[in-house]
């Protein structure tokens, strides 16, 4: 029923073991995982959305510190957080999400914000323009921030450096490369959705190019 509550069941945890922890959610309640890393403290939270409760709170967790547990003994660097289950009322989830993703800014060279932001960049500060979607990569994530932060460090101007992008998803790490003056870039993917989705966003980006 679309006014139906549903059930949250998330873990705390260190963005090193966000990807056992969602194995572990989804291997004990057969649903997919999703994960939110807060840009600023660098917590993740892996979580999964239940439309109606099957066993009781006790057990669920009974059966999350066995799994929490077991990941720890290999050493998987768990952070020791908190596992949360609580009942939530629906929303409009195409707007209420939007408030997690914020304009990122990568020294002075580099500015990557969602459509519905007015965030204006610095003079000369190349600019990205992605929203979330079924790819992955929008800069939120540590990993591509990481990669993105790179690109802006090693960027030699008047130098010619290539990017090889294997794993492109929404075509990121690709479009801020070129934004930064990289030639030549090439970047693969395997997932077809991802392939459709990078070619959208370049083209957006890069009409310049011959894609």
């Amino acid at each position: 029923m679309p006014g139906s509550p549903i059930w949250q069941i998330s873990v705390t945890t260190s963005a090193e073991a966000e990807e056992a922890i969602a194995a572990l959610l989804e291997s004990i309640f057969a649903e997919p995982a999703s994960v939110y890393t807060d840009a600023q403290t660098q917590r993740t939270a892996v979580s999964i959305y239940w439309p109606k409760r099957s066993c009781p709170e006790a057990e669920i967790r009974v059966r999350l510190r066995r799994g929490l547990r077991q990941i720890r003994e290999r050493g998987r660097g768990i952070y020791a957080g908190r596992v949360a289950i609580r009942k939530i009322r629906r929303q409009d989830w195409a707007e209420s999400w939007k408030k997690h993703f914020k304009p990122l800014e990568f020294g002075q060279a580099l500015l990557v914000k969602p459509s519905w932001s007015q965030c204006k960049p610095r003079a000369g500060q190349g600019v990205v323009v992605l929203d979330p979607g079924l790819s992955f990569g929008t800069g939120q994530h540590p990993t591509t921030a990481f990669c993105l932060e790179q690109l802006v460090a090693c960027r030699q101007k008047g130098q010619r450096q290539s990017l090889l992008d294997i794993g492109t998803g929404t075509g990121i790490l690709a479009i801020a490369a070129a934004k930064l003056g990289y030639r030549p870039i090439q970047a693969l993917d395997l997932d077809h959705s991802a392939v459709r989705v990078a070619k959208a966003n370049a083209r957006r980006h890069l009409r310049e190019f011959d894609l």
